[in-house]
Formats: C-alpha cells, sequence, structure tokens
C-alpha cells in the first residue's frame, strides 16, 4: 500500500499514451507513410482505415484509460506544435505574441496563430539556420476594425524585424526581394490604415476591414488628402485648376489693379468613394498666385482675366467641412486668416513633416 500511495502522489511527468487499431495490414502502412509525410512536409494527412483509438494517462508504472474511440470515419495526423513566446514593440508598445513551433525532420517552422490578420510562416533550415522561407497572407476579414488590420500588418512587420535582422531572397516567380522591403510595405499599410481610422473617427463613418485587401494609388493619396483636411484641419495645396469665377468672391471694395495678384476664393463640394464608402464635404477655396490680365468694367458689374506668370505660378488651396454651415462662416472669415491657404502644402509635404 505505502508504495501504491507513492506512485500515486508522485511527481513524475504523467505521460499521455495511445493505442491505434488498424482495420489491416496495408491501413497500418498508410498511417505509418502519413506520420512520415508529416514530418517531411508539416501538413495534416487523412488516414483511412483506423477503427479505434485508446488512449491512458500514465506515470511511473501505473496507467489509467481515459477514452476509446470506436467506428471512426475520418482520422487526420496533424504536425505537433508548441508555443514559443515573443516579445515584439508595434507603436512605441511592448506586444506579447505565442508562435507556434513545429519540428520537421530537415526544418523547423515558426508560424503565427490561426487568428492572425497577417498570418507569417518562418521555415528555417536544420541544415543552416541562416536559410529561411519566409510565407505571408493577409487575411483582413478575421479583423473587426480598420485599427485591428493596422496593427496585424506592424506586428508583422515588428516580428520578421526581430527574428531576421537583415537579407534578400527571392519571390515564387524569381523576383529579387529584401527583407527591408516587406517590413516597409507593412509598416506603411499600417500606417496608412492608421489614417483611415482617423478618418473613421472624425466622420463617424466605418470602413469594412475585408475591403482594405486592395488599395490603389488613388485610395492612397485620397486616404492622405482626408487625413489633412478632415483630421489635421489643415489648408491642403491641391492640384486642382480653376475654370470658372462664377461663384468667386472678391474682398469687398477691392479695386483690382492689372497686374495685381488676386486672391480669388470660393466654395463647392468634394466628394470621395473610398472601399465603398461615398464621403461628401464642403470645400473652401482660394487660388493662389492669380494675377489680373486684364479689367472689363460693365454696367454693374466687372469682368477680370486672370493668369499667372512663370515664375509663381498659379496654384489653389482648400479647407474642408463636413457641413454648408462651417463652410460658409470660414468664408466670411478667411481674409483673417488669409495666410493659412498661402503657406498650405501638399498632403506629402505634411506627412513628411514639412509643416
Amino acid at each position: 500500500m505505502p508504495n501504491l500511495l507513492k506512485s500515486v502522489f508522485s511527481k513524475d511527468e504523467v505521460r499521455y499514451q495511445g493505442t491505434v487499431c488498424f482495420k489491416d495490414q496495408e491501413a497500418k502502412k498508410k498511417f505509418e507513410n502519413a506520420l512520415r509525410r508529416v514530418g517531411e512536409e508539416g501538413k495534416a494527412v487523412t488516414v483511412e482505415g483506423v477503427e479505434s483509438v485508446t488512449t491512458n494517462i500514465a506515470a511511473r508504472d501505473l496507467s489509467y484509460p481515459l477514452r476509446k474511440q470506436e467506428k471512426i470515419s475520418k482520422f487526420i495526423v496533424f504536425p505537433s506544435s508548441d508555443p514559443v513566446p515573443f516579445e515584439v514593440e508595434v507603436d512605441g508598445n511592448k506586444k506579447s505574441i505565442i508562435l507556434l513551433r513545429r519540428k520537421l525532420q530537415d526544418k523547423v517552422i515558426l508560424e503565427t496563430g490561426p487568428d492572425s490578420v497577417v498570418p507569417l510562416s518562418l521555415s528555417f533550415s536544420k541544415h543552416d539556420y541562416r536559410t529561411v522561407t519566409v510565407s505571408f497572407t493577409k487575411h483582413y476579414e478575421r479583423a473587426q476594425t480598420v485599427k485591428d488590420v493596422s496593427v496585424g500588418l506592424k506586428t508583422a512587420a515588428a516580428l520578421l524585424s526581430s527574428i531576421i535582422t537583415t537579407g534578400q531572397g527571392t519571390t515564387d516567380d524569381g523576383a529579387i526581394l529584401r527583407l527591408t522591403d516587406v517590413v516597409n510595405h507593412f509598416t506603411s499599410l499600417g500606417t496608412l490604415f492608421d489614417r483611415l481610422s482617423s478618418i473613421e473617427e472624425s466622420l463617424d463613418i466605418h470602413f469594412s476591414p475585408d475591403a482594405l485587401i486592395s488599395v490603389s494609388k488613388e485610395d492612397v493619396s485620397d486616404i492622405n488628402d482626408l487625413f489633412i483636411l478632415v483630421c489635421k484641419e489643415k489648408a491642403l495645396r491641391t492640384n486642382m485648376k480653376l475654370t470658372s469665377t462664377d461663384s468667386a468672391r472678391f474682398v469687398k471694395n477691392e479695386e483690382p489693379i492689372l497686374g495685381s495678384e488676386l486672391f480669388i476664393r470660393f466654395t463647392g463640394t468634394i466628394e470621395y468613394d473610398l472601399f465603398g464608402v461615398a464621403i461628401k464635404l464642403f470645400s473652401v477655396c482660394a487660388a493662389i498666385n492669380a494675377v489680373a490680365k486684364e479689367i472689363i468694367p460693365g454696367e454693374d458689374t466687372v469682368r477680370i482675366l486672370y493668369g499667372d506668370s512663370d515664375t509663381k505660378p498659379m496654384y489653389i488651396s482648400m479647407k474642408a467641412f463636413k457641413t454648408e454651415e462651417e463652410a460658409l462662416q470660414e468664408v466670411s472669415q478667411i481674409m483673417s486668416h488669409k495666410t493659412d491657404y498661402i503657406n498650405a502644402k501638399t498632403a506629402w509635404e505634411y506627412l513628411k513633416g514639412k509643416d
């Protein structure tokens, strides 16, 4: 009895054991081949001909049955994995991540979890750990918000940077690709979606994360412009052209002089269609460096023909507002901050810190 109690309360490691019964010898061979394939390829393999599986729990010289499963219709052999904790820095904050490690016959694979927005797989050769195969996909549909997509992209960039310090390789189609190219792609896309998340908050709208899987150059430009106009509330220098002055206004009592610079301002609307969401804003614009070329007085009006010069080309600056009332209020006060429009920069210049 003392020996039995000693076994029961022993601190020895507990082992889980299993017994697999096969339909015939051929089914057993298929099972052995499946184990070999799992060890070589790291992929799940379906095995036919398994009739029952009995599991036991054992410690020292004791063994207890846990479960017996019979009438098995489908049996799949999976590669085993163990969790490996990693700590990375995302947006200045420490973030703990659990990677799954699989040890195969000739390589070791590190993978992110099954819920990752940007799943990563890093395969290290056991013969040369400096040789790494990196695979990734994008599953934005797993995210709840645009911010989740951004965090997923930045986390993938941080993981790659912390595990692999440098290097370059080839893609499946033979193109040369550097590690920094992949990291920069994830980082810049994550930053872009940060701006999109801020636009959501400012305009009280919602973008579906799975719609972000395809981003065009026009989308990037629209996101950056909206971020400056709506979130930063700055005047934006645009590439628009002034084609009509029907809605333009001049300073009251202003008497244009031939060759003088004009401060022409006008209102309007600006519309965006971004990832299936229609956005309409009210704009206040100013034409900068417009020069009076000809002045034609009329009975009740003065017609002004204008242009610019090679040394000071004309450009249009714009502010955007959520409501027409806000835009009209801006027009009434525009001369008090005329320099905002004159000194306006492009979205790229603002984002590069040139403000």
